[in-house]
Formats: C-alpha cells, structure tokens, sequence
C-alpha cells in the first residue's frame, strides 16, 4: 500500500476524459514525489527512483534509475526536481545534482549535517538548502560557494 502511482496525460479542451499514460508500482511506501514535465521522481526508504513518466513496460529498466547507486553514499532525506536536474540531499550531508537526461551525478556539495529540505530555483543554478539545525544556506552552483542564511 502507498507504493503505486498513476500517472495520466493532460486534459485538453476538446477532451472529456483523463488518458492514464503509466502505472508504475515502487520498492516501497513513497514518502514524497516531484514531477516536471517528462520525469517523476519518488522518495522512498532512503532512495530516491528517477522515471520517464511516459513510456512503455518493455523499456522500463532504461527509464528508471535508483539514487544513490551505492548505500555507502548514505540515506536521502528529501529531493526536489526542475526541467533538467535532480536534487537530494542526505543524511551525510550531501547535496547531489543529477543531470536527469543522462542521469550522471554532474556535482556534488559536501556540508556538515545532515540535510532535510532542498529548494533550487527554476534553472537550478541555485538551491537553498536547509540542515537538520534548522539552519539555511545558499548554494551556487556555479562557483559551488555557500552563504549561510539563518544561523
């Protein structure tokens, strides 16, 4: 239970009836989920499982992938998703960016504590995340400098 989402195409005007596009069932209870036009992103059980929101059963395996691909790299903690990355933070303080048409990790931030939201903004050359003290910071992703924002 709580581990399957259904996924289904725009309703346009001239159509009365939702198309339902996939039915995808997940490795656990999903704790969050994020969405942008072509991909999903689902949280559960400390991972993180990228998809194509639309394509067929046969091809599954080559649209989804798990995060991390390794449990030394820690538990994720929270995840958002743009047009073209996908963000997670995790209980060892990492900050993962994920090129999500490649689906390669293209940076990675290093902090402290551990993390329990992310925030990038619609490029996501920046991303405000915040750690389990409560306490904010701005990441750019560009010079990878961080500015602490709430002590």
């Amino acid at each position: 239970m709580n581990n399957k989402a259904w996924f289904y195409a725009p309703l346009l005007e001239q159509e009365s009836a939702f198309t339902k596009l996939r039915e995808i069932e997940y490795f656990g209870t999903v704790a969050n989920m994020c969405l942008n036009a072509k991909y999903a992103a689902a949280l559960f059980d400390g991972k993180v499982q990228l998809h194509m929101i639309d394509g067929s059963e046969q091809e599954e395996r080559k649209q989804m992938k798990l995060f991390p691909d390794d449990d030394r790299k820690g538990r994720i903690l929270c995840h958002a998703l743009t047009a073209d990355f996908l963000y997670y933070g995790t209980d060892l303080g990492n900050v993962v960016c994920v090129l999500v048409e490649d689906w390669e990790t293209v940076s990675t931030y290093s902090h402290t504590v551990p993390l329990s939201k992310v925030f990038p903004d619609v490029n996501g050359t920046r991303l405000i995340f915040i750690d389990d003290k409560k306490s904010g910071f701005l990441l750019t992703l560009s010079s990878v400098s961080t500015y602490n924002v709430h002590n």
